[in-house]
């Protein structure tokens, strides 16, 4: 691809125009054994600057989940890893001096086993870790959740959970670790059309020995409209931290651009919506997407946020391997700092 600017730092004097090379690579894979689910995702591109205002880099990202199922319907094992680049300073240009790479890796069990027919009890444990290549945040993450649930027929279920989760950062002179407990009522449904998701409960947070607490909402729910075309909804209210919200923002606009979130060692109270819907066809993929997300802070400088997205893109495959895509997006981002 082939790329110009007549201001690539979006400086407001002495402005540089720049022209930009780039080869990229696109993978898409998914399967699904007996065994094992794998879903991977990954866009690397190679930009060469043509008039040297800045050094040739590598950029992209890259998403995938494998679930390894050791014993049907017991023993569990994911492993889930996303990588890409963020933004130093959100308010700036994404170029080489204000991009750099982060990592987010989690892996861990889930067991559970069934009684008396329709009842099902279970314990699951997560490890996880988040390196930053610039910034001093990197940190590790411990969770475990236990629950009970209840088939109510073939096509729902409810779970009563309780979760916690631990983290801890590398450097001690942060002090900024944290923990959140989490007790929630979750309820499920799929059936031919509808794939749906509720979790509704309470959270507290504790950080530095001041708590912070409130309602969690987790709402999941995709329609099948027609063979070809769905609706998605997805909404929440829920205690989360930068290195959930790259991985959350990777989930709903891809692995490929690079992710503007704030380099913030705080845990915040999160809030989002996001609506997409979406035409797939042998050929053909459309999809239009909204999302408003809002986090608050409870750090005196914490830099609250409200950012409000639309988005829309045009996918036409000539052969297995020759495309060509059409995309555009409008993100609205305001900040607070109290």
């Amino acid at each position: 691809g082939y790329t110009t600017s007549d201001n690539i730092t979006r400086a407001t004097l002495n402005p540089i125009e720049e022209d930009v090379a780039s080869a990229g690579m696109t993978l898409n894979y998914a399967d699904t054994t007996r065994r094992v689910d794998v879903d991977i995702r990954a866009d690397v591109n190679y930009l060469d600057y043509l008039e040297d205002t800045f050094d040739s880099e590598w950029v992209g990202g890259f998403a995938g989940v494998v679930d390894f199922t050791f014993v049907e319907e017991r023993v569990f094992w994911t492993i889930q890893n996303n990588w890409g680049q963020q933004q130093l300073d959100p308010l700036a240009a994404p170029n080489p001096s204000n991009r750099s790479n982060i990592n987010v890796f989690t892996t861990g069990p889930r067991i559970q086993t069934r009684f008396a027919d329709r009842n099902l009890i279970g314990v699951e444990a997560t490890y996880s870790t988040v390196t930053y290549e610039e910034q001093d945040f990197d940190n590790k993450r411990k969770s475990a959740r236990v629950f009970y649930g209840r088939d109510l027929n073939a096509m729902s279920q409810w779970t009563l959970n309780y979760a916690e989760r631990q983290v801890e950062f590398d450097d001690l002179a942060l002090e900024r670790d944290y923990d959140v407990s989490e007790a929630f009522l979750q309820y499920r449904r799929g059936d031919d059309r509808n794939l749906l998701r509720v979790d509704v409960g309470y959270t507290d947070l504790t950080i530095r020995d001041e708590e912070a607490d409130g309602y969690l909402l987790r709402l999941e729910w995709t329609r099948r409209m027609t063979p070809f075309s769905n609706f998605f909804v997805r909404a929440g209210s829920e205690f989360s931290s930068q290195g959930d919200f790259f991985r959350f923002i990777q989930d709903d606009e891809g692995v490929g651009d690079t992710v503007d979130i704030v380099g913030f060692t705080e845990p915040y109270k999160g809030n989002y919506t996001d609506l997409r819907y979406s035409i797939n066809q042998e050929k053909t993929q459309f999809n239009v997407t909204g999302s408003w997300f809002e986090a608050r802070y409870d750090a005196p400088l914490g830099p609250d946020q409200v950012i409000t997205g639309i988005g829309v893109d045009l996918t036409r495959f000539f052969t297995r391997s020759f495309y060509g895509r059409i995309d555009a997006r409008l993100r609205d981002r305001d900040f607070s700092i109290d």
